[in-house]
């Protein structure tokens, strides 16, 4: 996030001002039980008043109750959450590659090759396969191990 200027003062998102996920806040302002869309605007739009620095008035907005506000508790636990997320995002999972026993290859009868050529057309994508090359394919599938796609066969 780009650097913002407020009464001469640098804003700097995780310095002088939170970092806010606002997607993460919004899921926790639905666990709250708060479905309206007029509530959910409210409270992005008084998430990016956080994050402008502007947290005194972000937090009587989102509590107004005469203008779509939520309970003080639930707006905690949004800003709780879009602050977490934004602090600590989630590292993205990764497929572990590994290399199948034989145990693996003889109880599903697949061999190395044929998981590669597997792999191979599946990569392709149906709609660029002629016909023998669908029909191998589909033949192929029936027979691959559950995790075919994480197994090492080059």
């Amino acid at each position: 996030m780009e650097e913002q200027i407020k009464h001469g003062t640098v804003l700097t998102p995780g310095h002088n001002v939170d970092k806010i996920d606002i997607g993460a806040g919004l899921k926790e302002l639905k666990a709250c039980g708060y479905d309206e869309p007029e509530t959910k605007e409210v409270i992005r739009y008084a998430l990016q008043r956080w994050i402008r620095g502007e947290e005194d008035a972000a937090e009587r907005m989102a509590i107004d109750k005469s203008f779509h506000g939520i309970s003080f508790t639930c707006w905690r636990r949004v800003l709780a959450a879009a602050r977490a997320a934004a602090e600590y995002p989630r590292p993205k999972e990764k497929k572990v590659k590994h290399i199948p026993s034989k145990s693996l290859l003889i109880d599903t009868g697949v061999t190395l090759e044929e998981i590669a050529r597997f792999k191979k057309l599946d990569a392709k994508g149906v709609a660029g396969m002629n016909n023998e090359e669908v029909s191998e394919w589909a033949q192929l599938g029936t027979r691959m191990p559950r995790n075919w796609d994480t197994i090492v066969t080059g």
